[in-house]
């Protein structure tokens, strides 16, 4: 179960990120059309327009910006799993205290 919610959440965080990526370069238009304009958060990803036109990768930024989308999904989903287990123990301790004022409640009835 916890693997199965880590992935989930990493891969939630990564779709997040791809998608803000996604984003970034649908808004991007170069200043006039000789210019280029860059795309990418949090480093750019590539360059769209220019005189010559297209759209160039910049590798670097590709390879930033995927190992700050990874590290900040496994935090998310580690985030995420803590909590989960924190609300699971949250859970384990009011059984817990149920079950002592259960018992504390019948063994009061006896005393009587």
């Amino acid at each position: 179960m916890r693997l199965k919610l880590f992935l989930i959440t990493f891969t939630l965080g990564m779709s997040l990120f791809a998608a803000v990526n996604v984003y970034d370069f649908s808004q991007t238009s170069p200043p006039c059309c000789d210019l280029g304009a860059q795309f990418g958060v949090p480093f750019p990803l590539g360059t769209t327009g220019g005189y010559v036109g297209g759209t160039n990768i910049h590798l670097g930024g590709l390879l930033l910006d995927t190992l700050i989308a990874a590290a900040a999904s496994i935090v998310f989903a580690l985030i995420v799993e803590k909590l989960s287990r924190l609300s699971a123990l949250v859970r384990v301790a009011r059984r817990a205290r149920k079950r002592v004022r259960r018992g504390l409640k019948s063994y009061l009835d006896v005393t009587r």
